[in-house]
């Protein structure tokens, strides 16, 4: 999807439509409203997206709309991937979100509250994996990169 407001998906929309000589990649792009229905009526074989943090029992952190996609996907029988540097593997289970302004999602008169997440958590269960440059990594491979980081950190505070 296009990966709204800063359109951040269509960047690698283009990248992975360029591909190499080797190998050729079939990409669309659509709006992030319509993730669930494309997921719905089209052919689509994997769902990729980034990670901003991964947990270290598995759960992603990333822009809003990822855990709705995830969710999506799931209900079609869609794998979903995210990808990530290992590092991006926190080494406790604190979530840091963000908002953004209020006002980018309702700036009218009315006695209308706005809410305007830009960061959400998606579930474990709802990925398939976390590849990485390890590879692909699962919960339990998650869990012990945090025990290996979590191991490094204690060892460089010791030192």
């Amino acid at each position: 999807s296009e990966s709204r407001p800063a359109r951040e998906g269509v960047g690698v929309a283009e990248t992975l439509a360029s591909g190499s000589d080797e190998s050729t990649t079939d990409v669309t792009l659509h709006t992030d409203a319509a993730v669930a229905h494309v997921l719905a009526t089209e052919d689509v074989d994997a769902v990729v997206v980034r990670a901003d943090a991964i947990l270290p029992d598995g759960r992603v952190v990333n822009k809003t709309g990822t855990r709705a996609a995830a969710l999506a996907a799931d209900r079609e029988g869609v794998p979903v991937y995210a990808v990530a540097a290992s590092d991006k593997v926190r080494t406790d289970d604190e979530v840091h979100l963000e908002a953004g302004d209020p006002a980018a999602v309702y700036d009218g008169d009315a006695d209308v509250a706005a809410l305007n997440p830009t960061f959400d958590v998606t579930p474990a269960d709802l990925v398939a994996g976390i590849v990485t440059e390890r590879g692909v990594l699962d919960a339990t491979d998650v869990r012990e990169v945090a025990d290996e980081l979590r191991t490094s950190a204690e060892w460089r505070y010791e030192a």
